[in-house]
């Protein structure tokens, strides 16, 4: 309303396009957040096997996190230092077997209630999991070690590996306008929108440059833009 002058009218066909702003950045947000998944998963399993969330060198990069902050927030309870690198793949396992342990009922044969395979894992973390594995705590342990390689085409100097904070600083900024977009929030008021699609297709031409121009391709983004109601900022 205030956006439209208290223009009731005007302020319903306003909302409508706001979601249709929304819904045309779906298509480069799926896209940028399975190619950073995939990319990522890719390298874990180079470094750590195929059920990487299991293995123990990788539960040893999470425990000393862990370890680091109980130092830091002494005093309090453990879990106040608990870490997603660990926990989140651990409560996603036990939903999942909860989930079909519940579907396959008490009578089911025996060799039936599988574990999940480390692809349903996978696919169940959200990004946040993901952007978490590129902070600063973890950059001797997982970047270096190898993590960087997700991100061959990333800026960095000659020589060296993809710089990590540039790479953690723009997926943290997406992380926060995928929320926003997905909590239906409004967009129409945010200065930096045309710079929010570029920096998804400039984070997916860092992992596959064909990735980048397929988010080209089908993004719908600026095309929306051109019929907004109300002059944008």
């Amino acid at each position: 309303m205030r956006a439209c002058n208290d223009n009731l009218s005007q302020a319903f066909e306003l909302y409508a396009w706001n979601l249709e702003l929304g819904a045309s950045f779906y298509a480069p947000l799926a896209i940028l957040e399975i190619v950073v998944r995939n990319a990522m998963h890719r390298e874990l399993t180079a470094l750590f096997g195929a059920s990487w969330h299991r293995n123990e060198q990788f539960q040893r990069v999470g425990t000393k996190i862990i370890e680091a902050r109980l130092s830091v927030v002494s005093g309090r309870p453990p879990q106040k230092a608990s870490t997603d690198i660990l926990t989140q793949p651990a409560k996603i396992d036990g939903k999942l077997r909860a989930e079909r342990a519940r579907k396959m009922g008490p009578t089911s044969p025996i060799g039936t209630k599988e574990a999940p395979t480390t692809d349903d894992i996978v696919a169940s973390l959200d990004f946040g999991y993901w952007t978490s594995l590129l902070n600063r705590d973890v950059e001797n342990t997982l970047y270096a070690a190898g993590l960087y390689k997700a991100f061959p085409h990333a800026p960095h100097a000659r020589k060296k590996k993809p710089h990590r904070a540039q790479i953690a600083e723009k997926l943290r900024d997406l992380r926060i306008f995928r929320n926003r977009v997905m909590h239906h929030e409004p967009l129409f008021n945010r200065k930096s929108i045309r710079k929010d699609l570029q920096s998804i297709i400039e984070v997916c031409g860092w992992i596959a440059p064909t990735a980048e121009e397929w988010v080209k391709h089908l993004s719908k983004v600026e095309a929306t833009l051109e019929t907004a109601p109300i002059p944008l900022r």
